[in-house]
């Protein structure tokens, strides 16, 4: 039967190579797992370290957490495009009483209860429809229900109730629908860079670039102004091993790299001088097979990948 390298199994062959069982062994082992898995995480950036992860923007925030056990980013993009559709004139009706907005549309084929909709152009002499500021008809939001003859359209949900009924909007007044098919890169600039780009992050536009916002966080600019969808690849910190989670990746993977760092982090810890350079040079050998693997992933028949 093949060896399976567990959390369990790891903490028996270190005592068995220390050959000690001692309470000051037994204690400090976790802290030892836990710096090993530190250091291959600062010493190797092979692709097992490479995750995809995909959520959303906030429209109006430009302040985003980083993934847990985050370390360095290796791609950042998001989704945009859709279709446009510019309507008819006044093509906007409010009943007085509710949050309901209905829009008048030449067609509602291929439209959808709960897809997204960006309502802009809406315009009166007042500055108000239905007695609500323009501000809250020309918004983002979905649509809640379809209507078809006589009159197509659909229906979607302001934050304010309307107070009186009204028909109006002007000419210029369109419904874009996103796809976010589009893959659009987002570029890294610094912190200064992206503040200078877009200093005041109460406005909105398209998102262009990103930057760390401290070890925690990303800005980005400018604020986005829709919740487009994103993808991020970056490299994370393995998650460390304990007796209720037994393996990640490493003892899968990596076996005698993990093992090998503990062995170091445990002779560092109890002053074996001697030990120290012998296991270091143990540790770094096999840690460089696996980084030379990892660069022979860069190359095919066709192809080399300079930086990645």
């Amino acid at each position: 039967m093949s060896f399976i390298l567990t959390y369990d199994t790891l903490v028996q062959k270190t005592i068995n190579y220390l050959e000690r069982n001692d309470s000051v062994v037994t204690g400090d082992i976790d802290a030892w797992i836990k710096f090993a898995h530190e250091r291959i995480g600062r010493d190797s950036n092979t692709q097992l370290f490479e995750v995809y992860a995909g959520n959303s923007f906030t429209a109006g925030i430009s302040v985003i957490p980083k993934p847990a056990r985050w370390q360095n980013t290796v791609t950042f993009n998001y989704g945009t495009g859709g279709n446009t559709v510019k309507l008819a004139n006044n093509p906007i009706v409010t009943d007085g009483s509710t949050n309901e907005i209905f829009v008048l549309m030449p067609s509602i084929e291929n439209l959808v209860l709960g897809q997204t909709v960006i309502i802009s152009g809406a315009d009166s002499i007042s500055g108000t429809l239905g007695g609500l500021p323009l501000s809250e008809i020309n918004i983002i939001s979905q649509i809640d229900s379809l209507a078809n003859a006589p009159n197509p359209g659909f229906f979607y949900k302001t934050i304010n109730n309307t107070t009186s009924a009204d028909i109006g909007g002007g000419y210029s007044v369109s419904a874009f629908f996103p796809t976010y098919n589009n893959y659009t890169p987002l570029l890294l600039r610094s912190y200064e860079y992206a503040r200078s780009f877009w200093p005041d992050q109460s406005q909105t536009g398209t998102p262009k670039f990103y930057a760390d916002f401290g070890y925690n966080s990303w800005l980005i600019s400018p604020t986005p102004d829709q919740n487009y969808p994103f993808q991020l690849a970056y490299l994370e910190t393995p998650q460390v091993i304990d007796s209720t989670y037994q393996t990640n990746y490493l003892t899968e993977f990596m076996p005698e790299v993990l093992f090998k760092a503990v062995l170091l982090e445990a002779m560092l810890d109890l002053k074996n001088d001697e030990r120290i350079p012998v296991i270091e040079q143990e540790y770094l050998k096999v840690l460089s097979s696996w980084n030379a693997k990892d660069e022979l992933r860069k190359v095919d028949r066709y192809t080399t990948r300079k930086a990645d």
